[in-house]
C-alpha cells in the first residue's frame, strides 16, 4: 500500500461512505496505474452497509464494471490482491479495525487504502501513523508524539544488521532485536507506536516489521529478554548517544 485516505466521519453513515466512492472514483480516473476498486467489509453480513448504492444482484454477483471501471467487492476472506495483471487496486475499507487490515499493509498490488470508519476514535491512531490524508479538507494526520532520536537510530542500526523485511527469522536476528529492546527499556526511552511505523515505511521497511519491532520493545518495558549474544546496553549507548 503506497498511500491512505480516509473520510472524517465520527461513525459511519451511507453518506459518508457515498462521498468516499466518489473520490475513488476520481482517483480511478486520474491514475491509470489502477485497475479495481474493491469495497471491502468484514463479512457478507457487512455487505448492508453500502445498500442500496449496490442492490442484492450487485452483491451476489460480486462485481460490477461501469463506465470503464470495475467494482469488486469483498469480504475479509475472499479478497485477494491482483495476480494476473499490472494494475493495482484502490481498497475501499468499510468499518473494518485497523488491527484486521494489517495483513494487507505491505501488498504492492494495494496502491491506496480509502478508509471509510466505523467509529472514528477506534482508528486515529492507525490514521496518523500512516500519515492519512483526509478526502475533504485534504488534512494530513501525523503521530501524536515524534520519534526519539535514539529509537531512529535502534532501527537503522537493526535494518543494517538483522534484516526485519524477512521478519526476523534468523535467530541472530531476532536475537539482536531483543538486545536492543532490552537496551531501550534499560535506558527508559519512550516507545513511540505511531512515529515509529512512519519511520520504518519512510525508511523502506515493512509495516510487519515495524509491528514487529514495536511488540517487542514494548515486551521489554515489563519482561527483561534472555539473549545469548554480547550485546550489553553500553554497547548500544555508545553508539547511540554520538553526537
Amino acid at each position: 500500500m503506497e498511500k491512505s485516505f480516509y473520510i472524517k466521519n465520527e461513525h459511519y453513515n451511507k453518506v459518508d461512505f457515498e462521498k468516499a466512492l466518489k473520490f475513488a472514483i476520481n482517483l480511478h480516473k486520474e491514475d491509470s496505474t489502477i485497475g479495481r476498486i474493491v469495497i471491502l467489509v468484514y463479512t457478507k453480513n457487512q455487505y448492508q452497509l453500502i445498500q442500496p448504492l449496490f442492490p442484492e444482484k450487485t452483491i451476489k454477483q460480486g462485481a460490477l464494471s461501469l463506465n470503464g471501471i470495475v467494482f469488486k467487492l469483498d469480504t475479509l476472506k475472499t479478497y485477494t490482491p491482483p495476480s494476473y495483471s499490472d494494475k493495482r487496486d484502490i481498497v475501499m475499507i468499510v468499518g473494518i479495525s485497523p488491527s484486521d487490515i494489517q495483513k494487507f499493509e505491505d501488498e504492492y498490488k494495494i496502491k491506496y487504502f480509502i478508509y471509510v470508519p466505523w467509529i472514528l476514535e477506534e482508528c486515529l491512531s492507525w490514521l496518523r501513523a500512516h500519515t492519512t490524508t483526509e478526502i475533504t479538507s485534504q488534512e494530513v494526520l501525523k503521530p501524536e508524539f515524534p520519534i526519539d532520536p535514539i529509537v531512529q537510530k535502534a532501527i537503522d542500526w537493526l535494518k543494517a544488521t538483522s534484516f526485519p523485511n524477512e521478519g526476523f527469522h534468523h535467530p541472530l536476528d531476532e536475537d539482536r532485536l531483543k538486545s536492543v529492546s532490552n537496551a531501550l527499556n534499560e535506558m527508559n526511552i519512550p516507545i513511540e507506536g505511531e512515529s515509529i511505523i512512519k519511520y520504518c515505511h519512510e525508511n523502506g521497511i515493512l509495516y510487519k516489521a515495524a509491528y514487529k519491532m514495536i511488540e517487542f520493545f514494548q515486551k521489554a518495558e515489563t519482561t527483561r529478554f534472555r539473549t545469548r549474544n554480547n550485546y550489553k546496553t553500553d554497547f548500544f549507548r555508545e553508539r547511540w548517544q554520538e553526537n
